[in-house]
């Protein structure tokens, strides 16, 4: 079945691993960064944002709008997506003529997501916000 979709397992069981360090690697900073082992630092926030810097952070974003901080998130993620799918047939060995084949419903799948789950994550972020706000 793999191989009727073009789908290599190996890219798969990388990508699994990928996400696991991350995962693993947000946690740790997470908990160094609130028993005050570690300062938070620019490396540690690409894995964690303590609550100082996610007030300030979200005050620039609300700032800017709720528009802009969703178009903002759906260029990136577009840009992250057709890159990705770039490393993919790279790595896989494809030809770039099978790059709307691969990239195509990867890509609309990923914009509808992300057009509907952004607005529920500002809403999600500014409960966040207030709940800092209050409890400070």
């Amino acid at each position: 079945m793999t191989k009727e979709l073009g789908f290599n397992m190996g890219v798969l069981k990388i990508l699994a691993i990928f996400l696991i360090i991350y995962l693993v690697t947000r946690l740790l900073f997470k908990y160094l960064i609130k028993s005050n082992k570690i300062k938070s630092s620019k490396i540690s926030r690409i894995f964690y944002t303590d609550d100082e810097k996610f007030i300030i952070n979200w005050e620039k974003n609300r700032k800017k709008g709720k528009l802009m901080y969703i178009l903002y998130n759906l260029i990136i993620t577009s840009i992250i997506s057709f890159v990705t799918s770039i490393i993919y047939l790279v790595v896989t060995g494809s030809g770039f003529n099978k790059l709307t084949i691969s990239f195509l419903p990867a890509f609309c799948g990923t914009l509808i997501g992300n057009i509907i789950g952004l607005p529920s994550r500002w809403d999600m972020n500014e409960e966040k916000y207030y709940n800092l706000l209050n409890n400070k």
